[in-house]
């Protein structure tokens, strides 16, 4: 059973794929929103710090870490083994293609 992300437009929130949703933080849910737009892709930290934040490439990208974080705590079955929320290791982060 592949795992589901579900964006409600009546607020933040993410289904887990066992059907389960959870609350989101307002950045969690732009941070969610962002990558699921460009879903496949891989995004890089400067990138996601400058679109999310207004940060410019020389930002400390623990901020970027911390939601990701975050974020995989909430919407993968599995954190320590994200398969949803892909690390591209020394670039950034990539959303697996999703069927939305």
């Amino acid at each position: 059973h592949s795992p589901a992300v579900h964006l409600a437009v009546a607020g933040p929130t993410a289904g887990d794929g066992t059907g389960k949703e959870v609350d989101l933080t307002l950045k969690e849910y732009a941070l969610l929103a962002y990558l699921t737009a460009q879903s496949g892709r891989s995004i890089g930290r400067a990138t996601l710090l400058h679109q999310l934040w207004g940060y410019d490439e020389s930002a400390d990208s623990s901020t970027i870490e911390t939601h990701i974080w975050w974020l995989r705590a909430k919407i993968e079955q599995e954190p320590e083994k994200p398969v949803l929320l892909q690390t591209i290791r020394g670039f950034g982060y990539r959303l697996s293609e999703l069927e939305l």
